[in-house]
């Protein structure tokens, strides 16, 4: 008996249509060490394992992606980590919105209902999140210029003088980096630094 999975995907104007991958119950012997030894394995391929493995369905919405290829040992079993991670080598990201799975570009996550961080709440390290990260000692607005070429061009970064607070949307894992140079700079200091609201430049 064959097994049938579904993806389901958007294109624009918002029109879904489902694409069904069929899969023979017995592969070949070549197509079995092609896959154990993970040859050539693409994005799609390891999206139809995750689907297989989690029986869970996935929206995939992402205007473009990069065609990438993977080498090595395929996983036993894909789960919502190491979907992300796939996903990332190719420009890709997803979140979870009600019982779907979105699949995105990267460029637009901070556009969608990504996570934000909750205290004592795991996350992936290459999943997308928005974080408020607060300063106690230094200006969070002296900062940006800093920290800002450390996050990439379609994440996210500003601060909020009235409260001292830096906000952040990138993957988690960049996000814990920045918050471990903050960290550090503040057990640095001293003292705590007089901060002074940002200049509004009139045109």
């Amino acid at each position: 008996m064959n097994q049938r999975l579904n993806v389901i995907s958007v294109s624009l104007p918002v029109i879904l249509f489902v694409l069904t991958f069929t899969y023979p119950e017995r592969a070949s012997a070549e197509e079995a060490v092609a896959r154990d030894a993970g040859v050539g394995r693409t994005v799609s391929n390891f999206i139809e394992q995750y689907i297989s493995d989690t029986g869970e369905d996935i929206v995939f919405s992402a205007k473009k992606s990069t065609d990438v290829q993977f080498f090595g040992p395929a996983p036993e079993k894909m789960d919502y980590p190491a979907l992300l991670t796939v996903l990332g080598a190719s420009g890709l990201t997803a979140y979870r919105n009600g019982s779907y799975i979105h699949i995105i570009s990267s460029e637009d996550a901070k556009f969608h209902p990504i996570p934000v961080v909750e205290e004592g709440a795991q996350y992936a390290p290459d999943e997308y999140v928005t974080k408020a990260i607060a300063f106690e000692k230094i200006c969070a607005t002296h900062f940006v210029a800093i920290l800002r070429p450390l996050v990439p061009k379609f994440g996210h970064m500003a601060a909020h003088f009235s409260t001292n607070t830096l906000f952040l949307t990138d993957r988690f894992a960049n996000i814990q980096r920045i918050e471990q140079i903050v960290s550090g700079v503040e057990s640095r200091q001293t003292s705590s630094d007089k901060c002074s609201p940002p200049k509004v430049i009139k045109k």
